[in-house]
C-alpha cells in the first residue's frame, strides 16, 4: 500500500462498521447543498443517491482503505501523514481517490495531481465530505482541520513546530514564518530565501526549478527547507546534513560547500616539516598536474602527495591530479595556467 500504517481504529470518531450520524443547521445545509454528506452513507442531503455511488453505497467510491484515518504519529494520535499534520484527506479531482496530500498522491499514482484544483476533502475525525475548508462544516464535529490553512494551495498544516506562509510570487506556501520575518523572496533566483543569507547568497536565475541532487525531489515544490551553497548550488537541509558527513563538496560542481580555509591551513602544517602527511624522501622528485576545483586553474609540476595536492593559485586542497610524472626533476619551479571552465559546469551554475 502506498499508505502508512494505519490504526486498527479511528476512536474517538466513529468507527466506519457503523452508520454515520450527521448532523446540520438548516443554514449549513441550505449553505453547503449536495457537498454536505457523511462519506459511510453516500447521500445527498435530499436523500438522492450520491451521483458517483449509484445505489448509495460509499464503497463503490471510496475504499475502506481511502475512508480510514491515517496518523502521523499514532502514539500522539496526530492525524496526517508523513508530509504534513492534519485532520483531512483531499479528493484528486484527476482519479477521484481520497489522500492525505498531493505528495501521497504523486507517490502512488502514475500521474501528477493539481493541488490548486482540489474542491473536495474529507474529514477524518467525522468522515464528512464537503468543500475545502480549514474546519469541518459538520455541526456536530466542528474540528479545525489545521492550524495553518491555505486557501490557494489547498494546504493544512497543524504541526506547531511547522510554521508556514504563502509566497505570492512563488505561488506555493513555504516552510517559515513569513515574507520579512525570516524570509524574503529573490526575483533572480525565484525563490524565498533566509533573510539573514539574502545579501550574500550565491544569486542563480532559477535555482530552485531543479530536483536535489541528493534525493532527486523536484525543490520548488518541496516541503522541506532548503539550503543554499556558497556555489549557488541548492539541496534540501536534511540531504545536506547527510551527505556533507562524508563529504563538503557541491555534488554538481564540485566547489567547497562552506569555507574550508582552517581546514587548509591544518593541512599545510601536516604537510611540512615533519608533519604526519609528509611524503617519503624518494617520492619527493615527482610531480603533477593539479586542476582546483575552486578557482579552475591547473598548476603545472606541483609537488605530489597520495591524498593531498594543492593549489597554487587559490591554495586550496579541492583539486584533482591530471597527470603525474615521476621523472621529473627535484626543483621544476611549479607554475599556473588558467584553465576555461567546463561547459557542463556553466551548466550547472545556470541550471
Amino acid at each position: 500500500s502506498a499508505f502508512p500504517h494505519y490504526p486498527p481504529s479511528v476512536a474517538p470518531m466513529t468507527p466506519l462498521a457503523t452508520a454515520v450520524t450527521t448532523t446540520a443547521t438548516a443554514t449549513d445545509k441550505k449553505n453547503h447543498g449536495t457537498f454536505y454528506r457523511s462519506c459511510a452513507h453516500g447521500k445527498k442531503k435530499n436523500g438522492a443517491n450520491d451521483a458517483n455511488t449509484g445505489d448509495g453505497d460509499s464503497g463503490a467510491r471510496f475504499s475502506a482503505e481511502e475512508l480510514r484515518a491515517m496518523y502521523r504519529d499514532e502514539k500522539k494520535q496526530q492525524l496526517g501523514c508523513a508530509h504534513y499534520m492534519r485532520g483531512c484527506k483531499v479528493v484528486a479531482r484527476c482519479c477521484g481517490r481520497l489522500y492525505a496530500c498531493n505528495v501521497c498522491h504523486d507517490i502512488a499514482e502514475s500521474h501528477a495531481m493539481d493541488r490548486y484544483d482540489v474542491t473536495e476533502m474529507m474529514c477524518m475525525y467525522c468522515q464528512t465530505l464537503q468543500p475545502v475548508s480549514s474546519t469541518c462544516i459538520n455541526a456536530s464535529c466542528n474540528k479545525t482541520l489545521g492550524k495553518y490553512f491555505c486557501k490557494t494551495c489547498n494546504l493544512w498544516n497543524d504541526d506547531p513546530s511547522r510554521s508556514m506562509y504563502h509566497c505570492h510570487s512563488c505561488n506555493v506556501c513555504r516552510v517559515g514564518k513569513g515574507l520579512g520575518i525570516d524570509h524574503v523572496h529573490c526575483m533572480k533566483c525565484n525563490a524565498c530565501v533566509r533573510i539573514n543569507v539574502a545579501d550574500s547568497h550565491q544569486c542563480t536565475e532559477n535555482a530552485i526549478e531543479s530536483d536535489c541532487p541528493i534525493c532527486k525531489q523536484y525543490m520548488f515544490l518541496s516541503t522541506e527547507p532548503i539550503k543554499y551553497l556558497r556555489c549557488g548550488h541548492l539541496m534540501h537541509e536534511a540531504c545536506y546534513r547527510e551527505y556533507s558527513k562524508t563529504s563538503m563538496k557541491c555534488a554538481l560542481c564540485k566547489k567547497s560547500m562552506k569555507d574550508m580555509s582552517a581546514y587548509y591551513a591544518q593541512l599545510d602544517l601536516m604537510m611540512g616539516g615533519e608533519g604526519r602527511y609528509r611524503m617519503p624522501k624518494e617520492y619527493e622528485a615527482v610531480r603533477c598536474d593539479v586542476e582546483c576545483n575552486e578557482c579552475s586553474v591547473v598548476t603545472r609540476g606541483a609537488k605530489f602527495h597520495f591524498l593531498f595536492n594543492k593549489c597554487h593559485a587559490c591554495n586550496s586542497y579541492n583539486t584533482n591530479v591530471r597527470s603525474v610524472d615521476p621523472n621529473a626533476a627535484a626543483r621544476t619551479p611549479p607554475h599556473l595556467e588558467l584553465q576555461p571552465e567546463p561547459k557542463n559546469a556553466r551548466e550547472h551554475h545556470s541550471s
